[in-house]
């Protein structure tokens, strides 16, 4: 059995990664590039379904300065994630959710 502070370091490290992947919808639309860059590595990756992906922490944080983001975030849009569903083992976690980006218009 883990002892109490195990248990709340989990938790501690939990509640960090919710922030971070939540906190991802907030900084990307109010075009907060240190903010967005700040939730990754230096070797972090961005990829998105058929848009390109941007590599490295300065490259994500200028996803901010990108047309086809600012395109969206001057039509309305809103960065919206469920709650990520945490596996931690160690000194490893993966976080797993669902984001979706809805806009004002048709």
């Amino acid at each position: 059995m883990a002892t109490i502070e195990e248990r709340l370091q989990t938790l501690e490290d939990q509640q960090a990664i919710y922030q971070v992947v939540c906190g991802y919808g907030y900084s990307v639309d109010g075009c907060n590039a240190a903010s967005v860059g700040d939730r990754y590595t230096e070797d972090g990756v961005y990829a998105v379904g058929d848009m390109p992906s941007w590599e490295g922490r300065e490259a994500v944080a200028g996803i901010t300065a990108s047309p086809g983001p600012l395109k969206l975030v001057g039509a309305g849009c809103a960065h919206m994630s469920t709650l990520p569903f945490v596996v931690i083992e160690g000194d490893r976690a993966v976080a797993t959710c669902h984001t979706m980006v809805p806009m004002h218009g048709p």
